[in-house]
């Protein structure tokens, strides 16, 4: 499988099984977005020694591609809904790599120590999404 597929080269991408949209629809916005906030999150985990840390996030980021597939399918189709049981399970998670000492120095300023840092840079594109 390769992520080169010649096919959007008119500004047109497809969504998951569905139709074609353009590459500056919201939802492809949306889910782009997304999948750079599950990328920054690799980033971080890569570069992690703390094993409790690299489980929580690889846990988030698994949870953040349910999310994303779900904004990629187009509504027509059915997509099973994103149980509350997953976004309570990523705030719980958050709350926990919150509390790791080092993890989130200085929220002002980042840029204390690598592997903070990356997940800072992750937490911006979080709000990104967000927004």
């Amino acid at each position: 499988m390769s992520i080169s597929t010649k096919k959007g080269d008119t500004g047109r991408t497809s969504l998951a099984g569905g139709p074609r949209v353009s590459k500056s629809s919201l939802i492809v916005e949306a889910y782009g977005t997304i999948d750079e906030l599950i990328s920054s999150i690799g980033a971080a985990r890569s570069i992690c020694k703390d094993r409790e840390i690299e489980e929580l996030a690889k846990e988030i980021q698994r949870d953040l591609f349910l999310v994303s597939s779900a904004i990629a399918t187009p509504p027509d189709k059915k997509v099973p809904p994103i149980p509350s049981s997953i976004v309570e399970a990523l705030t719980v998670r958050v709350h926990l790599l919150e509390k790791v000492k080092g993890i989130l120095s200085d929220w002002s300023i980042p840029g204390e120590h690598p592997v903070s840092a990356a997940f800072d840079v992750a937490r911006t594109v979080c709000r990104r999404a967000e927004r």
